[in-house]
């Protein structure tokens, strides 16, 4: 991935995230996403693409050593906290520990299964979506004047609050205009799942479904739980197979 791969996809996240908090849906996912990929553009900058991207990886022998020894996990990618942490041993913050402020409060706030279109939304408070917002701008503002970018057009419109969803994933839109249709999961209602006997060709697709709140699910597939493509699969995986009421009509 390069620099440039990486400033598209802040364009992208970030304008995801101002349009749901325009809509005030109360969600952080794009908030967190848009946060790492700032951490992982200010590593490949200073760094340079080849090497930054190794860090990033966490498979690089000039990671700085603090970050280094304090990492959380063998992923193959560096978590949020490390990333932070390889920014203050890059002395990004040197001049400026507001901005690791923000980076740690965006980091506490917002859902850690952030990484995919599929995953769980986080329901967070209207104060704490106001308390993303109000950090994640001053991020956005700070990366393109810390490694000398002009803002672009893109980023400058989310800024002003007018997000460019023109170019926005197909995937991403959908499931935007399905959680919409929905109410974004309103703790006030109900909600019933009906499936047919095909949900999705995408195995990611139908386990996102299992991980929603249905108070109920009518499942038409027979072979719901042999293999991936079924959802009574990925519930059984998610909760265990003793967790659901079955019955076989």
């Amino acid at each position: 991935m390069t620099l440039a791969q990486i400033n598209k996809e802040i364009e992208k996240h970030f304008s995801y995230w101002t349009d749901n908090y325009n809509r005030k849906v109360l969600n952080s996912n794009d908030a967190r996403i848009t946060g790492e990929y700032i951490c992982k553009a200010c590593i490949m900058y200073n760094k340079g693409e080849a090497e930054g991207m190794k860090i990033i990886q966490n498979r690089s022998m000039n990671i700085p050593s603090a970050s280094k020894k304090k990492t959380t996990s063998n992923e193959e990618t560096l978590k949020f906290i490390d990333l932070i942490q390889c920014l203050w041993d890059l002395d990004f913050f040197k001049n400026n520990p507001i901005t690791k402020n923000q980076f740690d409060i965006l980091r506490n706030i917002t859902n850690p299964s952030s990484h995919s279109v599929n995953s769980v939304k986080k329901i967070v408070t209207e104060q704490e979506l106001e308390t993303c917002h109000n950090n994640i701008k001053p991020l956005i503002e700070w990366y393109y004047n810390v490694t000398n970018q002009p803002i672009s057009k893109e980023i400058q419109n989310a800024l002003d609050g007018k997000p460019d969803l023109e170019y926005l994933s197909e995937s991403h839109e959908k499931w935007r205009e399905f959680f919409i249709a929905c109410h974004d999961f309103n703790r006030r209602y109900q909600y019933i799942l009906v499936s047919p006997e095909s949900i999705s060709e995408n195995p990611d697709t139908i386990a996102a479904f299992t991980e929603l709140p249905w108070r109920l699910v009518l499942d038409f597939n027979p072979k719901s739980d042999l293999n991936e493509m079924g959802l009574l699969y990925h519930f059984n995986k998610l909760k265990g197979s003793g967790y659901q009421k079955n019955h076989l009509l």
